[in-house]
Formats: structure tokens, C-alpha cells, sequence
């Protein structure tokens, strides 16, 4: 447990010190975010955050998960200096980097969702209604929502049924321009919260 601590403590003070190297008010705008004193409030996965060089702490006081504070620190500093307009949604496996996360988001992403909701449509169904937004997107599918994941990086969830030929499948989409703003590890850890958070809910 020290071991895991200590990784964790090492790797938030180098984020944190690059942080410290840049003016954060001004990728409230590019980023979607709320400038507060020398840092930023932003929503990850439907919960607000303030990120600071002095870390990142939850507005409602709770806990803040290791994912999470590499993830709005990495998409801190990642920021575009030009905002992509690729929009297209692809599959994770289509984003630069992927490769070698291919196999876990198919495990840990998709099939976890797969699992869950084999057999729960309505579940799903309910659980999309009350924290995504209509998908925007003309497919032929049981259920399809659209996730304010962060406020550059939606993600698109598309959800097919099990039925006396398939099983239940699932696909989780997000728009080219997302790994302008995250790298493939945590688009991965990303995804894999909200798949987390739609089980949870349901």
C-alpha cells in the first residue's frame, strides 16, 4: 500500500509542478472550464472539480480517485493550442496509441456494459435518460446516449440486446478530436469510469 501511495504521490507532484508553469485561467475557454483563482473548475463524469498546482479537490469534499486527477491534469495540460474540428466518431481502437489498451477496453469498457445490461434494456434505458442526452446519431440500435464525459470529450454509448442469435454487445464512440485533448491511456481510464458509473447507477 506505501509502494502504490508513494507512485501516486510522485507522479501528482510532477503534473502539479507542470501545472504551476502555466497560466490555467486561460484554457478556461479552449477548455470548457470555469476559471477560479490561479486554477480551473471543471465537471468529469458529472462531478465538479477544482485543479490547481496545489491538486485537485472535489467540490462536494469527497475523496478524489487517482484516475481522476491524472485525467483532469493530463487534459489540462494536453490543451490544443488549436481546437480540432474532427468530429467524426470512431471507435477507441481508431485512436493514435491505442494498440496495446485495444484488449482492456474491450474486457473492462465494453464487455463490462455488455454484461451488466444483457437482458436489462429497461435498466439501461432509464439510466441513459437520466444522466446522458440523446445520442445525436441515426443507428439502428436498442439504446443510444450521449455522455458530457468532460466538457471537449463526449462519448457516444451505442447498445444492442442480447436476443436467440447474438448476445448482448456494446460499443463505446467518442469523436476523433478526443485524443487531441487526452492520450489513449486516459481516454481508456475515462471510458472506463463512465461504463463504472452506468453499472453503479443502474
Amino acid at each position: 500500500m506505501d509502494g502504490a501511495e508513494s507512485i501516486f504521490e510522485r507522479h501528482a507532484r510532477d503534473y502539479f509542478a507542470r501545472l504551476g508553469e502555466v497560466h490555467l485561467p486561460a484554457l478556461a475557454a479552449p477548455l470548457g472550464a470555469v476559471a477560479e483563482g490561479d486554477g480551473l473548475r471543471l465537471t468529469l463524469l458529472g462531478r465538479d472539480y477544482h485543479v490547481s498546482p496545489q491538486g485537485v479537490r472535489a467540490a462536494d469534499g469527497g475523496r478524489v480517485s487517482y484516475d481522476a486527477c491524472v485525467i483532469l491534469c493530463r487534459y489540462l495540460l494536453m490543451c490544443p493550442q488549436e481546437a480540432s474540428r474532427a468530429v467524426e466518431l470512431v471507435t477507441f481502437r481508431n485512436l493514435k496509441d491505442s494498440g496495446p489498451l485495444t484488449v482492456y477496453f474491450a474486457a473492462n469498457v465494453e464487455g463490462l456494459l455488455a454484461t451488466r445490461f444483457s437482458g436489462r434494456l429497461g435498466e439501461l434505458q432509464r439510466v441513459c435518460a437520466a444522466i446522458g442526452e440523446d445520442a445525436g446519431v441515426a443507428v439502428n440500435v436498442d439504446a443510444a446516449a450521449r455522455f458530457i464525459a468532460l466538457p471537449k470529450v463526449p462519448l457516444v454509448l451505442l447498445f444492442n440486446d442480447r436476443d436467440e442469435e447474438f448476445p448482448a454487445s456494446c460499443s463505446l464512440l467518442m469523436e476523433r478530436r478526443a485524443e487531441s485533448y487526452l492520450d489513449a491511456e486516459c481516454l481508456a481510464m475515462l471510458c472506463h469510469g463512465l461504463a463504472r458509473k452506468l453499472a453503479e447507477a443502474a
